[in-house]
């Protein structure tokens, strides 16, 4: 058990076929008990994995992580039955609260330049609008829900940013970039909940982006190296 999480490759190809079976369950069985069983254990297997190689000095980061991943893992069992209103809302609210923990693990006690994420931040806004757009009528009782989900989705983004020079780069790029993959991802749920546009293959597609930037986030949290202070001038040009 503890050599299969240890072996970051074999890891990865069975946590990827585990998303494209679920992928598949979800778009051709009509047997919605059976992704109980193909969708869950793809956390689980991030959890295993955070447990096994995390190397965070700080324990309180080790059970934000981890509590993180449990709402993450609680939303995914409540978001099985999305069609139903109060199993939405819950798994959203797990959703959100997960988001919050995973900003408690990614900040940090360094001073930044607001300079630094204007450009980061009118793009997430603008993303955000347009996102906004397409769905701003059909939210109805879920107008304020959302609103608070972006908000938390948009701080994700920031905390993840200012890790940059906290931590060393292949941590930073793969929690950035996961974060990102995230921001796509819900984006598409939002729509494909509230305005039904029928994308292309778009449950494969969110199951793919959904799994892809909680796998490269963890991956990129166990694998941090905390830089020392005389480093922290040199992390400006990662």
């Amino acid at each position: 058990m503890i050599s299969f999480f240890k072996n970051k490759f074999l890891f990865t190809l069975v946590f990827f076929l585990m998303i494209l079976i679920d992928s598949y369950v979800k778009i051709y069985l009509e047997l919605g008990f059976v992704r109980y069983f193909t969708k869950l254990p793809i956390t689980v297997l991030l959890i295993l994995y955070y447990l096994y190689n995390n190397s965070e000095l700080l324990r309180l980061k080790r059970v934000f992580m981890l509590i993180a991943l449990s709402l993450f893992l609680l939303g995914d069992f409540f978001f099985i039955k999305e069609e139903q209103v109060m199993f939405f809302s819950l798994a959203m609210a797990c959703f959100i609260l997960a988001k919050v923990f995973y900003i408690l693990n990614f900040s940090n006690k360094r001073d930044f330049k607001l300079g630094k994420l204007l450009p980061l931040l009118s793009l997430s806004l603008v993303y955000g609008y347009l996102v906004m757009y397409f769905i701003l009528p059909n939210l109805n009782t879920f107008y304020i829900p959302v609103l608070i989900y972006c908000f938390v989705e948009l701080m994700v983004l920031i905390f993840a940013f200012l890790r940059q020079g906290n931590v060393d780069r292949k941590s930073f790029i793969f929690v950035f970039v996961g974060v990102i993959i995230a921001f796509f991802s819900d984006a598409i749920t939002a729509i494909d909940t509230f305005n039904s546009p029928n994308f292309f293959y778009e449950n494969s597609a969110l199951m793919l982006l959904y799994g892809l930037s909680q796998y490269l986030i963890v991956i990129g949290v166990t694998e941090a190296v905390k830089l020392k202070n005389e480093d922290v001038i040199d992390a400006r040009f990662l």
